[in-house]
């Protein structure tokens, strides 16, 4: 191997670590998280039909940089005459968050709110 492949070799190790560090970063396992500052929600507006089937609907804790902090949120909807939660969710294997499931129940419109500690947001959902 000659100096110049050497150094080409070196040159593109060096990329490829840097790449793997990068996505280590956004490891949602990764433990160099910082402190909650909002809540990305699955949809900001849902439009529902009435008796339809239950519906997840998923929101994620994050941190500054949009990095997803692992753990339960609390949730409520505005109108359970309009839309009840019926009870946890499930989150794929790669999913970082927190489900729940919705069920339709009367024609209107409210908002469903997930929180954390002083975090909030709302998605207004639709029913008809």
């Amino acid at each position: 191997m000659n100096g110049i492949t050497r150094c080409l070799t070196a040159v593109a190790l060096a990329v490829a670590l840097g790449f793997v560090s990068g996505a280590c970063r956004d490891d949602p396992t990764n433990s160099e998280r910082g402190d909650p500052v909002a809540i990305l929600l699955e949809f900001d507006t849902l439009h529902l039909a009435v008796g339809a089937d239950s519906v997840r609907f998923v929101g994620r804790l994050v941190d500054e940089n949009l990095t997803p902090i692992p753990g339960p949120l609390d949730w409520r909807s505005e109108n359970e005459g309009v839309v009840s939660i019926i009870g946890p969710g499930t989150l794929e294997d790669f999913e970082v968050g927190d489900a729940i499931l919705l069920r339709a129940v009367a024609a209107g419109s409210t908002s469903l709110v997930a929180s954390s500690g002083s975090v909030a947001a709302s998605a207004f959902v639709i029913v008809e």
